[in-house]
């Protein structure tokens, strides 16, 4: 379904944030991409959607090359979550969700946020979905950063995506909220089928939830596993080298390693 093969990227200042990195991901399939700040994770995300061109190496989704010519089709099947919500803050949860289908819209019609009754009753059935059709007419601005990220995700599912892309989606979230998020994340792919590719860099949480771990450390690919096969010298080969205090969700600086991270054998 996903197909990454040889994948670089090289900014212009020099930075090579990926390098070789080939990657197939399945129909359905909940994979979360582990790995350290600065080890490539949000870069390879975003080749994936198109916002950045890669330097080498090719992106195919459902059979069709992420290209310049083929972005509109592309994106139109990948629903994009981001770690800092990336909504409009004096628009109501209704209409950030509604931003969602703005590429089905006429130009004008856009410009003044006039959807259509189909794209409305979607859009509030997909925050019915996520659990805060009651917060529809309320500004986001005025919504907790939970509630913000369930407007995210309704955002990204009211385009009924082949995949959904969630960068670092709780980063900025306490553990129980973080918890529940990824929940939410689990069931919609359960459910609906729906491949999630997610970055992560707790591993509690991605031992958790993904349904395979792929570890990314200094831009490329040194682990691909089910998440039943992971063990502790795994995770290590990921981190090692960097800051030990990615290991925790939110609010973990506190504990210690060897009391927190729990592998099964």
């Amino acid at each position: 379904m996903l197909s990454i093969a040889h994948l670089g990227k090289t900014f212009e200042d020099g930075t090579r944030a990926l390098s070789d990195v080939s990657l197939e991901v399945g129909k359905g399939e909940f994979v979360v991409v582990l790995g350290p700040s600065g080890s490539g994770k949000t870069t390879l995300l975003r080749c994936i959607n198109g916002l950045v061109t890669p330097s080498t190496g090719t992106v195919e989704l459902e059979g069709r090359r992420v290209a310049k010519d083929s972005l509109r089709q592309v994106r139109g099947r990948i629903g994009m979550i981001f770690q800092d919500f990336n909504l409009v803050g004096n628009l109501t949860a209704l209409n950030n969700v509604l931003t969602g289908v703005l590429d089905r819209t006429a130009t004008m019609a856009s410009l003044l946020y006039l959807f259509n009754k189909e794209h409305k009753l979607w859009a509030l059935e997909c925050l019915d979905r996520v659990g805060i059709l009651a917060k529809a007419y309320t500004r986001a601005d005025r919504l907790s950063g939970g509630q913000q990220q369930r407007v995210g995700i309704a955002r990204a599912i009211i385009k009924k995506p082949a995949v959904l892309l969630a960068d670092e989606p709780v980063a900025s979230l306490d553990p129980l909220i973080a918890f529940n998020i990824l929940s939410l994340l689990k069931d919609i792919n359960r459910t609906h089928g729906i491949t999630v590719v997610c970055n992560l860099h707790q591993v509690d949480f991605a031992l958790r939830f993904a349904d395979r771990i792929v570890g990314l450390a200094g831009g490329g690919i040194v682990m691909d596993r089910p998440t039943d096969e992971v063990d502790e010298g795994y995770i290590q080969d990921i981190y090692r080298g960097h800051d030990q205090g990615l290991f925790f969700g939110p609010g973990a600086d506190q504990a210690r390693p060897e009391e927190d991270l729990r592998f099964t054998a």
